[in-house]
């Protein structure tokens, strides 16, 4: 590995100065580090060398190149940088590796925030893609194949959703109505029950209705309550006549002609006789 002067900047295999003008520097991890404050002074002098290069170059937090070329690099010996390569590989503050006569040293710390800092300027640039994209894509969504498992789940979610669906309130015809009441023995107006919740559509209070055939029975119930407030048909009095759910005033001139002929529940007619 040469190294040459090319104007301000300073080229030797894949190493660019000037490109990146500063890294983070921790000094905890400096001072704390175990593993590095067991190397001597001399192999740390190396090693923050090694970090700066290691900063400017292609494959970040990596430096690679021959035993002669990386002594000249950080200017020491050989023999001197023998030395670091020996505490290296016996304190583990750096990744060593030696294949071929090539020598490479890595930085754990480094190579982690530089994947970190790849992974956010790619969703940035995701985002703004998406954000471009957004007024001239339409996005079709399609179902994934249900061969899969995942294919499997979405069908029976979907399944779950139609049953859902189904058993949604329906409006009763008037024939389920007379069904229902003819099954359950209700005996209700059929005619006036539908009548009455159609002008209502179909609502209880606020709430749309859920269940028609509860309603049916509260009808019933509500009728029934009715008819035990009200007086009994008869010819007495104010009375009223009954037919299903309707009640009728009987007039007072009816009921005194009433009176006057007599009908067989009036205990004061004279039934014909004199």
């Amino acid at each position: 590995m040469v190294a040459l002067l090319r104007g301000p900047a300073f080229c030797i295999r894949g190493l660019q100065l000037g490109k990146n003008p500063a890294f983070q520097f921790y000094p905890s991890d400096w001072i704390r580090d175990p593993q590095l404050r067991q190397a001597t002074f001399q192999a740390r002098g190396i090693w923050i060398d090694l970090l700066c290069y290691m900063w400017w170059s292609e494959s970040k937090g990596e430096i690679s190149g021959t035993k002669e070329s990386l002594s000249r690099l950080v200017g020491c010996t050989t023999e001197q940088f023998d030395a670091f390569l020996s505490e290296t590989k016996m304190h583990k503050f750096g990744d060593l590796i030696i294949a071929d006569g090539l020598i490479t040293l890595k930085n754990r710390r480094m190579i982690k925030d530089e994947k970190t800092r790849e992974q956010g300027r790619l969703r940035q640039r995701k985002y703004k893609e998406k954000q471009d994209g957004d007024g001239d894509i339409t996005v079709v969504k399609q179902d994934p194949p249900l061969s899969s498992g995942v294919g499997e789940g979405l069908k029976e979610l979907k399944d779950l959703e139609s049953n859902k669906k189904d058993s949604r309130f329906k409006v009763p015809s008037v024939d389920e109505i007379q069904q229902y009441g003819e099954e359950s023995g209700h005996r209700i107006d059929v005619g006036a029950f539908r009548d009455f919740y159609e002008s209502k559509g179909w609502m209880v209070g606020k709430n749309k209705m859920k269940d028609w055939k509860a309603a049916v029975r509260n009808w019933e119930r509500g009728n029934q309550e009715q008819q035990k407030k009200e007086p009994q048909a008869g010819y007495h009095g104010e009375a009223k006549l009954f037919e299903g759910e309707r009640s009728f005033e009987i007039p007072d001139d009816i009921l005194k002609d009433i009176k006057k002929i007599g009908g067989p529940e009036d205990p004061e007619a004279d039934h014909g006789q004199d």
